[in-house]
C-alpha cells in the first residue's frame, strides 16, 4: 500500500518541464508582442490625432482669413530652408509668410476702434532635428496705429517682415516685432515642416505640411493640406492710397 501511494505521488518529468516552460515562454513572447504592437499604435494614432487638430484649426483660420482679405494688399515672405537629418535625409522646403488685411470682427464704429486690422501668419527657420526637422507656425495680429495710419501701419509691419524674413524667421524675432506690436500672438503649431505660400491675380495658394515623431518607433508621422482661395473685400478698405 505504502509503495502505491509513493507512485502516485511522484513528481514532473524533465521532458514534462521543459515542455511546460515552453508553453509559457511562448505564451509570454506573444502577449508581449500584443502589447508592444498596441502601445506603438497607440503612439502612432496620439502623433497622428494631433497633427490632425493642429492641421485642422490651422485650415479653418487661413480660410477664414483669406476669404476676408483684400487681394492688393495681401502680402508673401518667401523663404527657401534647407533640412538635412537622418529622419528625412535632405531636403528644400518653404518656410514663407503671409499677411493680410482682414476687418476687424470687434469694431462697434467707437472711438479708438479700427475698422481693419491686420494678421500674419509667420512660419520660423528654427529647426528641431529630433522631430525630422520641423519649425513653428505663429498667428499675430496687429492694429492700425492711427484711425487714418491704415498704409503706414502696413508698411512698418511689411518692412519689418520683410527683413526677418530676408535670411529666415527665428522664434526670438517675434519679440522685436513693434511700432505696432502685435495685439496678439498664437502658437498653432511646433510641428511645422513647410509653409508654402503661393498668389496668382485673383487668389491665395497654401500648402502645408506639418510632421511629428511617435514615441514607440521613433517614425515619423505626417499631415499636409493645400487650399486655394479668392480674397472677397478686394478694394474695399479704407487704406489712404
Amino acid at each position: 500500500m505504502i509503495d502505491k501511494i509513493k507512485r502516485k505521488l511522484k513528481g514532473m518529468t524533465l521532458i514534462e518541464v521543459l515542455f511546460s516552460t515552453a508553453i509559457f515562454s511562448f505564451v509570454a513572447i506573444t502577449l508581449f508582442a500584443l502589447f508592444k504592437l498596441g502601445q506603438t499604435y497607440w503612439a502612432k494614432g496620439i502623433a497622428y490625432n494631433t497633427l490632425q487638430s493642429e492641421g485642422k484649426r490651422i485650415l479653418n483660420l487661413l480660410q477664414q482669413d483669406i476669404k476676408e482679405s483684400d487681394i492688393s494688399k495681401d502680402n508673401i515672405y518667401t523663404y527657401f530652408l534647407n533640412v538635412n537629418n537622418f529622419f528625412i535625409g535632405n531636403q528644400n522646403v518653404r518656410r514663407d509668410g503671409l499677411l493680410l488685411a482682414v476687418p476687424n470682427p470687434d469694431y462697434k464704429g467707437q472711438a479708438g476702434e479700427y475698422p481693419v486690422i491686420f494678421k500674419a501668419y509667420i512660419s520660423t527657420s528654427d529647426q528641431n532635428d529630433n522631430q525630422g526637422g520641423v519649425g513653428s507656425l505663429y498667428y499675430l495680429e496687429f492694429n492700425p496705429t492711427t484711425a487714418t495710419g491704415y498704409d503706414s501701419t502696413w508698411d512698418n509691419i511689411n518692412s519689418k517682415l520683410s527683413t526677418a524674413f530676408s535670411d529666415g524667421f527665428m522664434k526670438n524675432e517675434i519679440n522685436n516685432l513693434d511700432n505696432p506690436r502685435p495685439r496678439k500672438i498664437s502658437l498653432l503649431s511646433n510641428n511645422l515642416f513647410s509653409f508654402r505660400v503661393d498668389k496668382t491675380n485673383s487668389s491665395i495658394i497654401v500648402n502645408v505640411i506639418l510632421m511629428r515623431k511617435s514615441f514607440s518607433d521613433q517614425k515619423l508621422q505626417n499631415v499636409g493640406f493645400n487650399i486655394e482661395i479668392a480674397p472677397a473685400n478686394n478694394q474695399q478698405f479704407p487704406f489712404n492710397n
